[in-house]
């Protein structure tokens, strides 16, 4: 299971930058948000072995995860999605993605 969110994650990633290059910057905005709360899913089923959804999730990942429920948080109900709103969201997704998911199930 860890390897599919994984690969969700980066599933989610290409489809944000697809619609980045298509200029469908809100579609793209809510892949990048996808993107977030997969790893968020992803390090709660690492350490519970539980998918969770929702406030349950959040609420685990803000005590356990500070820095992705934070990142989450930054850009969750932005209502004025531009481009570089969309540049500073990829690069905090891709830099958390460096350091949360395992190098051996990166692509």
């Amino acid at each position: 299971m860890e390897e599919e969110l994984v690969q969700e994650v980066y599933s989610y990633i290409r489809k944000a930058e697809r619609k980045l290059k298509e200029e469908r910057v809100e579609a793209a905005y809510d892949l990048y948000m996808d993107a977030l709360h997969t790893i968020a899913g992803y390090l709660v089923y690492r350490e519970s072995g539980m998918l969770l959804s929702g406030r349950e999730l959040m609420g685990i990942v803000r005590v356990r995860h500070g820095e992705v429920y934070s990142i989450i948080k930054r850009y969750e109900g932005v209502t004025d999605v531009d481009r570089d709103t969309l540049r500073v969201l990829d690069e905090d997704v891709k830099g958390l993605m460096e350091r949360v998911l395992p190098p051996l199930l990166r692509e």
